[in-house]
């Protein structure tokens, strides 16, 4: 595609132009802001037994007759089978975020979430975050069956050769021919519909999580009525709408009985009802997050129940006559958690990486796991944590209690390198790990209340000290709500903490654990000193190498807000708006950013999740630039422009300054970018291609014009 100039110039003297006087930059590519891969890989576990099988969060789950699974591996981005004999291997996907077509060991999915089969072989699939319906022959080929007119689709199922469709966020149910066509609604009597099965009659029972009920939906009339589930959320056992739901992800019948998955990652279930009566009953129940967690599309294939757990990433099997007859049928542990050489080493959802003084050593929080991992030969082992969500304070080793983290946000080094400070999210805690004993010990710095919690509850806000309760409110205490961001004062005697949840920026004195406010109240967006300094979500934190100036991602205000530590002053460095726009101060914009990390020469790096990029600000200048990323999600070594990222989480920088460590979350590795030199670009260099010059006559007078047309790509003005 060709972007057209027009240059205009004074004359005031005869001109004449020839292509000898035009002068082009070079365009040549140096290191800088080019990314390769330090760790991990999208995804693993091909050619292995099922039991070995390395899911991320799937969703659903189909089971042809002869008992060959097929799996959405949604957060892998893939389609996974699993032979009868339970030999593991993609059958359709890279693993790369994108909508790509073709054989499917070069087609790319987005998020997907649904799977059903029709008995010609063909595989369609819920393509959530693409909302599109992909089409997959038997030899693997994937096609796109509806590109527009969906929202977020979870759920689908065959009904001959029609397709019906959970169209989620759109609040309805859709259909469309199998063979290609036009997409027609259903039903609207529906809210957030997560799954779909067919009754016995050829309607519908879908999973209708918005209204915590299981309904019937009627596909000629798309009336409505109720299966179960009173309209309020929760959990009893009882009679139609007697009965009660946490949260409706998945719903599959067999003969008289529908199964329903249900709960809220905390407690979950399988339950059971029975079409004649109505009745619920209960499966299976779990609150230790090892058989069911966060169940999403179920299956019954030879008796026995199978559920998708999106939570711990397994295919769990459930007799539903015997609770005993039970089994992690497929899945090995959530995300992929390998350590070792590097070559061999897989991360699941890398959060935060610090790295010790001289650079020998970096310390990253993987899947509720701390690991060290050796920087020159990439070598990991883990020293403490475990994969199960939950708090536990003690030797790394120790059976009882269990030491444990409910998602870890960050963490830093000391500068003696001697322990790491850890903001623990969901526990609402600040925790030491002590790294001059063997095996690690970890230990409470300070914050009282809920552990294991999530965002929807409020553990509250209060200065205190270290207090060893789970109760709210208690005096004295400290509390936070979700804690993610934390930074260590030079001297190592305080931590800086981003108290999220709470939209506060707090300090906390390492010795005794006693806290106090630094600046922000409640949500919004506000300069100024101390409580009268507005933030939204602020997430990671940065320190001027001085330690005189605290630089925080205020991720829901799209900004970088800096802190004078001395007085509590907040002012906005750069960003106003959500964007990837760059320039100086408010006039530069960003999205979503999360990471940061301070380098030498004013040179402050930063991760936006919402634009995929990695860019850095001039602190003294305000000015921001480009280091790396196209925007487009997904996976891609390269230059500064071809890379690709997909939700970029923390930063960490070398102590010489000259290599960026990025925690590619969802593509569940560490990338390094090349940062020698500092800041080259802004934004892509003009190219051109060809130029026209006018005819030209000399000016008569100051103000008149003339044109130099140039043909080329990436101009601005």
């Amino acid at each position: 595609m060709r972007t057209l100039a027009r240059t205009r110039a004074h004359f005031v003297t005869a001109l004449a132009i020839s292509a000898a006087f035009l002068v082009f930059p070079n365009l040549t590519q140096a290191a800088y802001g080019s990314v390769s891969t330090f760790l991990g890989r999208i995804y693993a576990g091909d050619g292995g037994t099922r039991t070995a099988a390395l899911l991320d969060f799937p969703e659903d789950v189909e089971i042809t007759s002869d008992g060959t699974f097929y799996i959405a591996d949604t957060y892998n981005n893939v389609i996974r089978k699993v032979t009868p004999s339970g030999i593991v291997s993609t059958f359709a996907g890279t693993g790369e975020y994108g909508t790509q077509d073709g054989a499917g060991t070069r087609a790319t999915f987005a998020l997907p979430r649904g799977v059903a089969r029709d008995s010609r072989g063909n595989l369609y699939v819920a393509d959530s975050a693409n909302n599109r319906i992909r089409k997959i022959a038997p030899g693997g080929t994937v096609s796109t069956l509806v590109r527009t007119g969906l929202k977020n689709p979870q759920g689908v199922v065959v009904s001959g050769s029609t397709l019906y469709i959970a169209d989620t966020d759109a609040n309805a149910i859709r259909k469309v021919p199998t063979n290609g066509g036009r997409l027609t609604t259903v039903s609207t009597q529906v809210r957030k519909p997560k799954k779909l099965t067919l009754t016995a009659a050829g309607n519908l029972y879908v999973a209708d999580s918005g209204s915590y009920r299981v309904l019937e939906v009627n596909v000629r009339t798309g009336g409505a009525t109720v299966i179960a589930g009173s309209g309020a959320a929760g959990y009893w056992e009882g009679v139609g709408s007697e009965a009660r739901f946490r949260n409706i992800f998945g719903v599959t019948r067999d003969g008289n009985t529908l199964y329903v998955s249900d709960g809220d990652g905390l407690t979950d279930y399988v339950r059971a009802i029975d079409l004649t009566t109505r009745a619920t009953r209960l499966v299976a129940q779990d609150s230790r997050m090892l058989e069911v967690n966060f169940p999403a599309g179920l299956r019954v294939y030879n008796g026995h129940v199978y559920v998708a757990n999106a939570g711990i990433s397994t295919i769990h099997r459930f007799n539903p006559s015997t609770e005993l007859d039970k089994e992690q049928y497929i899945g090995s542990t959530r995300f992929g958690d390998v350590n070792g050489a590097a070559s061999s080493v897989l991360l699941g959802r890398p959060s935060s990486m610090a790295i010790t003084s001289d650079g020998a050593t970096m310390y990253a929080i993987v899947n509720n796991h701390i690991r060290r991992i050796t920087v020159a030969t990439g070598a990991t082992e883990t020293i403490v944590g475990d994969i199960i969500d939950g708090y536990g304070e003690g030797s790394a080793n120790q059976e009882t209690p269990r030491v444990r983290f409910s998602s870890p946000a960050s963490l830093v080094v000391s500068p003696d390198n001697a322990a790491l400070y850890v903001a623990d999210r969901w526990n609402n805690r600040i925790r030491k790990v002590d790294l001059t004993v063997t095996p690690v010990v970890t230990s409470l710095i300070t914050g009282a209340g809920l552990t294991n919690s999530t965002g929807a509850m409020n553990n509250g806000y209060q200065e205190g000290g270290s207090c060893v309760t789970e109760s709210l409110g208690q005096a004295g205490c400290a509390y936070f709500r979700g804690p993610q961001g934390i930074a260590i004062s030079p001297d190592g005697t305080t931590l800086y903490v981003a108290d999220s949840g709470n939209n506060r920026i707090r300090s906390v004195r390492i010795s005794d654990g006693q806290t106090a406010l630094i600046a922000g109240s409640t949500a919004g967006f506000a300069d100024g000193t101390g409580s009268a300094a507005k933030f939204r979500a602020p997430s990671r934190l940065a320190l001027s190498l001085d330690g005189a100036t605290l630089y925080v991602a205020d991720t829901g205000n799209h900004r970088i807000r800096a802190i004078a530590l001395a007085t509590g002053r907040v002012t906005t460095l750069v960003g106003s708006r959500q964007g990837h726009e760059e320039g100086q101060g408010v006039n530069a914009s960003l999205s979503l950013p999360v990471g940061l990390a301070m380098g030498p020469d004013n040179l402050l790096y930063i991760s936006s999740v919402g634009s995929n990029r990695v860019t850095v600000v001039n602190t003294a200048t305000g000015l921001l630039t480009h280091v790396a990323g196209s925007s487009q999600r997904g996976y891609r070594n390269g230059t500064w422009l071809q890379a690709r990222f997909n939700s970029l989480a923390s930063l960490s920088l070398t102590p010489d300054g000259t290599t960026l460590y990025v925690a590619d979350s969802w593509n569940d590795m560490i990338r390094k970018v090349d940062v020698v030199g500092g800041p080259k670009f802004s934004q892509a260099a003009p190219v051109y291609s060809r130029f026209l010059v006018p005819r030209l006559r000399q000016a008569t007078s100051a103000t008149q014009r003339a044109y130099l047309d140039i043909f080329g790509k990436n101009f601005r003005n």
